[in-house]
């Protein structure tokens, strides 16, 4: 075994793969539930993984348990029109940035966390989810004007908006 700190999710033959990864040795583990994730990510706490299977648009999480993987949310479809382009995880709460933050709740539904109305837009989207303690950073910083938006995620399932940071155009 070890603890989650050096295990990884790296390519093998047959997709992702579990490893071990100790100094020097690389030891495979388990295959991946998807083998080949679209996206995917660890929790903040390492304890998860979400995983997103774009062609199928289908959302998963999982849970570390020694070396394997157990599901704990099964795999669900993204609304309609809905394409993830980023995703983070707190504990067990999935996030997925697309123009605006969406995360699950219920058996098979999405809840849309809104985004300001100065960050949206004609092909605004949202290009990085970051996890930085108790809050969710949700960066858009391909189009102009560039935002930083600060989602306070005290209760991961409630997202409350925060402030924006406007970033610099060079950046």
């Amino acid at each position: 075994g070890g603890s989650p700190i050096n295990l990884n999710l790296l390519p093998g033959p047959d997709g992702l793969q579990l490893f071990a990864c100790d100094s020097d040795v690389v030891e495979p583990l388990a295959p991946f539930a998807i083998p080949n994730p679209t996206l995917w990510c660890w929790s903040d706490d390492w304890t998860h993984v979400l995983a997103v299977d774009q062609e199928r648009k289908r959302v998963s999480t999982f849970r570390l348990e020694g070396e394997t993987f157990e599901p704990t949310m099964s795999p669900r479809t993204l609304p309609k029109g809905v394409n993830a382009h980023c995703v983070a995880m707190k504990g067990d709460q999935p996030y997925v940035g697309t123009q605006s933050v969406w995360l699950p709740v219920d058996d098979r539904g999405w809840q849309q966390i809104p985004m300001p109305g100065f960050a949206r837009g004609e092909g605004k989207r949202l290009d990085g989810l970051i996890i930085d303690g108790d809050r969710l950073v949700a960066v858009d910083d391909l189009l102009l004007p560039k935002w930083n938006l600060e989602y306070d995620i005290t209760d991961p399932g409630q997202p409350v908006y925060v402030r924006a940071k406007e970033m610099r155009a060079n950046i």
